[in-house]
């Protein structure tokens, strides 16, 4: 979720004007471009789960987000799990390289955000 999107633009915060390993080089306004993008989806996706009806007590939604948490982590697991067999089946990096590589017409603002919506 947020927490990986945001060490991804660390990371790519970092090596601004570095080529990547699939040759691109990213400006400081690629990044953060794609950042405010990335963060305001994130956003309206927290929005629009808080939008419960307003009778319910504070307690109530408190319990409803631990359990919603819950759920969460326990779906994220389970993609993480089959996205590594699937890996492992189709040989280490092999998707990201050929996502990469359908990519490539993309801007660099598109193509960070795209990246980001598939691994985050």
């Amino acid at each position: 979720g947020v927490e990986k999107a945001e060490r991804f633009f660390k990371m790519l915060s970092s090596n601004v004007g570095t080529p990547n390993p699939t040759g691109r080089t990213f400006t400081k306004e690629d990044v953060d471009e794609a950042w405010n993008k990335v963060k305001h989806h994130f956003q309206t996706v927290v929005e629009s789960d808080s939008s419960d009806s307003d009778s319910s007590t504070s307690s109530d939604e408190d319990e409803k987000a631990k359990r919603k948490a819950k759920k969460q982590a326990k779906k994220e697991k389970k993609e993480r799990k089959a996205k590594k067999e699937k890996k492992e089946k189709a040989g280490a990096g092999s998707r990201g390289k050929a996502r990469a590589e359908e990519n490539k017409h993309l801007p660099n603002v598109d193509f960070i955000i795209d990246h980001v919506m598939h691994r985050c």
